[in-house]
């Protein structure tokens, strides 16, 4: 089964129920999602980071992270040398790296937002050396506390089933989710 829905950037995107409803979950969530292969190329994006970045999923997906930061993302926030250099030194480690916030500037009639950036090796098979990364929008709203929680909530949703999808064998599923 399936359904369509619009997103706030007007674009509509089809969803399907190929995995016991993870691709929606993951497509409606409000936390930015990546994929990174082992070689760091970008294997599956939600459609929560393309809205956040304003960037289309067909030019994310199988180019290299490394590219996509210097060449898009850091074009889209404050202080982008010192950013382009914490990604990139994340997404770099196999080592646990601590969140850091960044902030993206204001544009196309969008305020400036603050985003949280996590990135975690994947090590189980096939994915081993692969990472998950999470782009979450942290800006102060009206109650810090309840959109704290609710972002970490979705953080461990979204957790399992990537983690689900990596099990599963990253080559297939993540082509069919992008």
């Amino acid at each position: 089964g399936g359904w369509a829905r619009t997103l706030r950037s007007g674009r509509s995107t089809v969803v399907s129920l190929p995995v016991g409803g993870d691709r929606v979950i993951m497509d409606q969530s409000p936390v930015g999602a990546l994929l990174l292969d082992p070689a760091l190329q970008i294997a599956w994006v939600n459609d929560a980071f393309c809205d956040l970045f304003g960037l289309p999923r067909d030019d994310l997906v199988g180019r290299e992270f490394s590219e996509v930061v210097q060449q898009q993302l850091k074009a889209l926030v404050e202080e982008p040398a010192v950013v382009e250099s914490k990604l990139l030194e994340a997404h770099a480690s196999t080592a646990k790296v601590s969140p850091f916030d960044f902030y993206l500037v204001a544009r196309g009639g969008r305020d400036r937002r603050c985003i949280e950036h996590t990135c975690q090796v994947i090590h189980k098979k096939p994915m081993v050396g692969g990472r998950v990364a999470y782009f979450v929008d942290v800006t102060p709203k009206a109650s810090p506390t309840v959109t704290r929680h609710a972002r970490d909530v979705e953080v461990n949703e979204l957790d399992q089933i990537l983690d689900n999808l990596a099990r599963r064998g990253a080559g297939s599923q993540a082509n069919e989710a992008s």
